[in-house]
């Protein structure tokens, strides 16, 4: 697929459509999961919700590397130049292998004190050990995955992806069931079987893309030459891997924010929100789709030289995030409940996540804006605006608003859900604020802000 050439249209729905679909079958992927920890219990429902967190800190580094490969292997390309193409990928492998080993050592040791400050202990915090720590022993496959992806995607493959999910989703839900309640010789296993079905589904993702990527010919001029270790090479990735790793860190540990303000009203309530924010994931899809479509579409025709292409993507894809924003709206306020009911069969558990889905539903808009002038900036090789907005939306913001709103106000889980909203509508409008003044600039230089 070439990217600097043909209708952007056409290009943003082969690259955001298979893209969209993907993400779909991995939110199906976590919610069978919590389907399934709702039929052991509330409480294994909520040790599930309450690995959001750490489960973050895998996404964090799997995620940063794979947006600063996309970047800068996507620019190389662009450029015409394989074999720096080549070898930024190689880097990027070198790096997801060595962090992977140590997130197996020091994920188990911050696993326990980590969620007992979120609320969590007995049986509840049990469970929360033997989900979250199996699924730390196989750091290497969810970051490796990660890079995989990423490769196919910066190359305008992103129906690989979908493909491996699809297969994944399938046997997700035998392996679920088998692995939770036992049988062939397999003792029941509960929580842990949940992730070690998870885990499963990661390694037979990562040997399928690995194929994938091996076809495209990124790597026909030698696998093993790129495996070489380059420093020079390694600092530049790093410097585009760290700020969508830190936006991401942000992220977790707003998510442990919020997991603990939620945490204070009860285990019913940190399942509600869990459920809640997998169902806000799978309406979320079509923009992140699209989002996911600006970087590399963005990345590779400014590594062209071609800033007014990757301009009018920009356009196309706020203009498309509009439609969907109104699409989102009604379906979460009309049908939050039922979609609720779906995954719980708990009365209490469905009306909060309902309640939450309908605050949601006001500020999905600020979602789509977000994330699609993050990707547009990111494709610029200007990583830090994520990591400042993030900072802001995920940790200072939501430490003073919602314990004003929740305590100080008195206004509960409420509180909560309307801090929420107007964090992030607030964040949404500075990053359109800055993204336009981006764009600015780079109209008054030749043909955009970077060489």
């Amino acid at each position: 697929m070439n990217l600097l050439k043909g209708p952007l249209p056409k290009l943003m729905r082969q690259i955001a459509v298979p893209a969209a679909t993907g993400m779909f079958l991995q939110t199906i992927l976590n919610l069978t999961d919590t389907w399934f920890a709702g039929r052991i219990s509330t409480e294994a429902q909520a040790a599930l919700s309450l690995s959001f967190p750490l489960f973050f800190v895998l996404n964090t580094f799997a995620a940063g590397l794979a947006t600063g490969a996309s970047a800068l292997v996507g620019r190389a390309l662009g450029a015409s130049d394989s074999r720096k193409a080549r070898c930024m990928a190689g880097q990027a492998i070198i790096l997801a292998l060595s962090l992977s080993v140590m997130l197996m050592i020091i994920g188990p040791l911050i696993s326990r004190p980590a969620f007992i400050s979120m609320g969590a202990g007995g049986e509840y915090l049990e469970m929360c050990l033997n989900y979250m720590d199996t699924v730390f022993l196989f750091a290497p496959a969810f970051l490796m995955l990660s890079i995989t992806n990423s490769l196919l995607t910066v190359q305008g493959d992103s129906r690989g992806m979908r493909n491996a999910l699809a297969a994944g989703a399938v046997a997700n839900v035998g392996l679920d069931y088998w692995l939770m309640n036992g049988g062939l010789g397999v003792p029941p296993l509960g929580v842990t079987g949940l992730a070690l079905a998870t885990v499963s589904v990661q390694v037979g993702s990562l040997i399928y893309l690995s194929r994938r990527v091996h076809r495209t010919g990124l790597f026909k001029n030698g696998f093993w030459s790129a495996l070489k270790p380059d420093l020079k090479m390694q600092m530049e990735l790093w410097g585009q891997a760290i700020p969508p790793g830190l936006n991401l860190a942000s992220v977790g540990l707003g998510i442990y924010v919020i997991s603990w303000f939620v945490g204070q009203f009860g285990a019913e309530a940190v399942a509600a929100y869990g459920v809640a924010t997998r169902i806000e994931q799978l309406t979320l899809l079509p923009a992140l789709g699209i989002a996911m479509a600006v970087l590399p579409l963005t990345a590779q025709n400014d590594g062209a030289g071609n800033f007014k292409r990757a301009e009018e993507t920009r356009a196309l894809a706020v203009s498309l995030g509009a439609r969907v924003s109104v699409v989102s709206f009604f379906l979460l306020v009309l049908g939050g409940k039922f979609l609720m009911g779906l995954f719980t069969p708990e009365e209490g558990v469905k009306e909060a996540g309902a309640y939450f889905l309908r605050f949601d539903a006001c500020v999905f808009w600020a979602y789509v804006f977000l994330n699609i002038n993050v990707s547009f900036l990111q494709g610029l090789k200007r990583p830090m605006f994520a990591v400042w907005i993030g900072l802001y939306r995920q940790i200072a913001a939501p430490v003073l608003v919602f314990w004003l709103l929740a305590f100080k106000l008195d206004l509960g889980l409420t509180g909560i859900w309307l801090g929420i909203v107007l964090i992030t509508a607030s964040g949404a409008v500075i990053s359109e604020i800055y993204t336009r003044r981006v764009i600015n600039t780079c109209r008054t230089s030749n043909y955009g802000f970077f060489p």
